[in-house]
């Protein structure tokens, strides 16, 4: 175990944070510096992809803390001739410590060690693909399918709290309708927006007033922006935290 393993002498070091290393110290050891635990884990990796390659998987990275943040800032920037893939899972709009994490990603892209992949939103094949997962079903009702993909515009996340509310309140699924907004959904679009800084949330509420696709020009004939070149910045905030969709029009983007 201790070869597969390869700690070398960090065993200590990493036994605050890995189970294995715990087991092989003896206990839990929480009293470590970050910095001999970054390097320590660095070591291991580095070990291990001698090997074979290695493939980390980071998932829901917008709840990270900063020592995690610095954590993979540090792993990414050393081990660039390592046979290591990092997977960061994100949602950028989410992110707990929002400052540091877009100043790690911005300087590891900078460094060409990232590459962003932006998911698109589902498809109808696919999100009723994800609904038979979810109900552990061969297939899924077709309405049950088409009423998913019309409400959560194929949004994963979205998709499959608008099940869970389904299946919890025992609804026909056959023909799925809900009286409300699940609170676990709406609570997330909240979250979403709290995020925002207040010019961004002002411009939110003007497209939701509007209900139906604009563009900037619309949008400035419409309301008196105190700093209009401000605008395009917001809606790319907007964007990025998936509470707009742009769309291509005539070579002009509609939200």
């Amino acid at each position: 175990m201790t070869r597969w393993f390869g700690c070398g002498g960090y065993v200590a070091d990493l036994s605050g944070v890995l189970r294995a290393a715990a087991r092989l110290h003896g206990s839990w050891r929480l009293d470590v510096p970050p910095t001999h635990v970054r390097e320590a884990l660095t070591v291991v990796l580095a070990n291990l992809a001698r090997e074979q390659p290695v493939v980390v998987l980071l998932d829901d990275m917008h709840l990270a803390d900063a020592s995690s943040w610095q954590m993979l800032d540090y792993v990414a920037g050393n081990m660039i001739d390592s046979r290591v893939l990092v997977l960061v899972c994100a949602r950028l709009g989410e992110m707990v410590e929002r400052a540091l994490g877009e100043h790690v990603l911005f300087g590891l892209e900078q460094d060409g060690v990232l590459s962003r992949l932006d998911l698109q939103r589902l498809k109808e094949p696919y999100v009723r693909e994800l609904a038979e997962r979810v109900l552990g079903r061969p297939s899924a009702p077709p309405g049950l399918a088409a009423w998913l993909f019309r409400e959560s515009q194929g949004n994963p996340l979205f998709a499959v709290s608008l099940l869970d509310a389904v299946l919890d309140k025992d609804i026909d699924l056959a023909s799925p309708r809900l009286a409300a907004i699940p609170q676990a959904l709406s609570a997330r679009v909240a979250e979403r927006v709290q995020a925002l800084d207040e010019h961004s949330r002002s411009v939110l509420d003007l497209l939701a007033v509007v209900g139906r696709p604009t563009d900037l020009e619309e949008l400035r004939r419409i309301h008196s922006w105190h700093a209009p070149r401000s605008l395009p910045s917001a809606m790319r905030r907007l964007v990025d935290a998936r509470l707009v969709v742009a769309r291509d029009a005539d070579g002009d983007p509609a939200y």
